[in-house]
């Protein structure tokens, strides 16, 4: 775990970082947008902030500092699923883990929810791993019985982890 991990939602001076690690989660999943994409990292950085400067709008985004290093974003763009990514440098540490519980303080006592539900894919063993390990999270009642019916689903495959905060 990194000691001197910091999360704070994400500024308007945050661009560059956000579009820098946008673009990294990109290169990761093997996506390729061009510039005239909503997802492309430049557009979607300007979502992620837009949404951002509302303090009361769930789908904020949220950086994570390892010093004054980008180590890691949660985000939900373009109001899809969204999710963490950490930095190759900063795997392992407890980045993912910062974020995650950051948005859920805010989740619970500012915007005043009780449960929260995250989508992941089949094959993310390791948020898989990590929600329901580290975090608390449990299988939706309808991933459930997904998994029920077909134990190894295809890796595109979203199951639904639920949390009560």
């Amino acid at each position: 775990m990194v000691q001197d991990i910091t999360v704070r939602p994400v500024q308007p001076q945050d661009t560059e970082a956000v579009q820098e690690l946008l673009r990294q989660e990109m290169v990761h999943n093997g996506c390729n947008f061009d510039e005239s994409s909503p997802y492309h990292p430049k557009n979607a950085a300007q979502d992620v902030i837009r949404k951002t400067m509302d303090a009361g709008n769930p789908n904020r985004g949220w950086l994570a500092f390892a010093g004054d290093k980008p180590a890691g974003i949660i985000t939900t763009p373009m109001d899809l699923a969204g999710g963490v990514f950490v930095n190759e440098e900063f795997r392992g540490k407890g980045v993912a883990q910062a974020l995650i519980r950051t948005r859920e303080k805010y989740l619970k006592e500012d915007l005043g929810l009780t449960q929260i539900e995250r989508p992941v894919r089949a094959d993310n063993e390791a948020s898989i791993k990590l929600h329901t390990e580290k975090l608390g999270y449990r299988f939706s009642q309808a991933s459930l019985n997904l998994l029920k019916e077909n134990p190894k689903p295809p890796g595109n495959t979203v199951l639904y982890l639920v949390k009560t905060l």
